[in-house]
């Protein structure tokens, strides 16, 4: 996967967007650690040592030195992806992630603990999250938490804690079950400009970005 990666940033992409346009963004690694203990328990491996390991072998190529923006700041074509991103429902192996990484050329990627929907109104989940704090710089919430009206409660939480919110998943044949939106374009409306999520999970990327385009009233 890293390998392809490198190959559309660097050999395939230059050939297909001039350097302006936002087509030419580079694409970034959103990797998910999934089932951590599990795999550790059936292998005796970790599952975070392996995902370092092998970063370390294309380091220069899914991580980058440069300075942070501030997306308040920033309108939706100048935005930039982060190389890498690493999410997990395991908050232990976010924090490992975190401790271990010791590169001394790139800065940390973010991390986002993700969250299933019967998570989103225990109040306890809020408090594994100040756990998690110090680490973690964003949620992953399944979108059923952010389609009813207690959306405004999750969103003024992670504020709080300063988190952005990406909700998952977002595809055309789960857009109309039972959600009240017409169609996809309409959920993702109303993620981007009502609930004001900072990112989507989406199979269909090109409606997710096209949304995205259309910014908001």
């Amino acid at each position: 996967t890293l390998q392809l990666l490198h190959e559309w940033n660097h050999d395939i992409l230059p050939l297909l967007a001039p350097e302006s346009s936002i087509l030419a963004q580079q694409a970034g690694l959103y990797a998910e650690l999934k089932d951590p203990e599990l795999y550790a328990k059936m292998t005796n491996k970790s599952m975070v040592d392996i995902l370092l390991q092998e970063l370390q072998t294309f380091d220069k190529h899914v991580t980058s030195n440069e300075e942070e923006d501030s997306c308040e700041s920033l309108k939706f074509n100048e935005y930039r992806v982060p190389p890498l991103v690493v999410q997990s429902f395991d908050a232990t192996a976010l924090q490992q992630v975190h401790q271990k990484w010791n590169s001394s050329t790139a800065q940390r990627p973010p991390l986002v603990l993700l969250a299933h929907d019967y998570q989103c109104e225990e109040e306890k989940f809020w408090f594994h999250v100040g756990e998690s704090r110090d680490y973690i710089q964003g949620i992953g919430v399944d979108k059923s938490c952010l389609l009813t009206e207690t959306y405004r409660d999750f969103m003024e939480k992670a504020e709080e804690y300063e988190l952005a919110v990406h909700a998952w998943v977002e595809r055309r044949e789960l857009s109309e079950l039972g959600s009240g939106f017409d169609d996809l374009r309409d959920e993702l409306q109303h993620l981007y400009c009502n609930v004001g999520v900072h990112g989507v999970f989406s199979e269909n990327v090109a409606d997710a970005v096209r949304v995205a385009q259309m910014g908001c009233d």
